[in-house]
């Protein structure tokens, strides 16, 4: 029996993932063979394999109300080993104020800065240039999630070295304008902070699967 388009495109679907026959109903050979492309299944609780890498880390008041100080940056990824580059996806702030009180001493105009290494530096800017706002920590929210795209050091556009970034660990601080450390809070008060990427492996140019 002759399949439609739709059907058609469904069976190939299938045999890139390995579930169908290998040629369709009428013989012809799928477009996409495996040797002209990796299928790598989403990773998670089936056995990983994926290429989606996660990573959660939990802050406390202390921690929080230090973020604006350089020297109090948060690691949010260790570094990957040799040859390799943390890209990050998204990070997911979720906030938990048990007696709802938030900070203060939150600049307008502060922002989150994600970058390499202890100095936070290259940095990685948005795309779009705009760094995240920190205003969410100074309300109720209890969840906000952030994402990052482009890899610049600055917004000029420039794109950084990647000798810069490889093996170095992904951190997190808070360009406060100059107004210093937050201040309130509430020492039950936490943050964690959960980060989406991938892992490049600058000598083959392939992104790393999880294991």
């Amino acid at each position: 029996m002759a399949m439609g388009p739709w059907t058609a495109q469904i069976q190939l679907a299938l045999e890139e993932l390995g579930l169908g026959p290998s040629t369709y109903g009428n013989g012809e050979v799928p477009v996409w063979s495996a040797a002209q492309q990796k299928f790598v299944p989403g990773s998670g609780g089936g056995g990983g394999g994926g290429l989606f890498w996660q990573a959660s880390v939990p802050l406390n008041n202390t921690q929080i109300k230090a973020l604006p100080t350089l020297a109090n940056s948060q690691t949010l990824v260790a570094a990957p080993g040799a040859n390799r580059l943390v890209l990050p996806l998204a990070c997911t702030f979720l906030t938990n104020y048990p007696d709802q009180i938030a900070y203060d001493t939150i600049n307008a105009a502060a922002v989150l800065v994600l970058g390499y290494g202890v100095n936070v530096n290259p940095e990685i800017v948005p795309f779009g240039g705009a760094r995240p706002s920190a205003q969410f920590l100074g309300n109720s929210f209890d969840i906000t999630t952030m994402s990052w795209f482009a890899l610049q050091t600055d917004f000029d556009g420039s794109y950084f070295d990647a000798a810069n970034a490889t093996d170095k660990v992904l951190q997190l601080t808070i360009n406060n304008q100059g107004d210093g450390d937050f201040t309130e809070g509430d020492a039950a008060n936490t943050l964690t902070i959960t980060t989406a990427y991938l892992v490049l492996d600058t000598s083959t140019g392939e992104f790393v699967p999880t294991t």
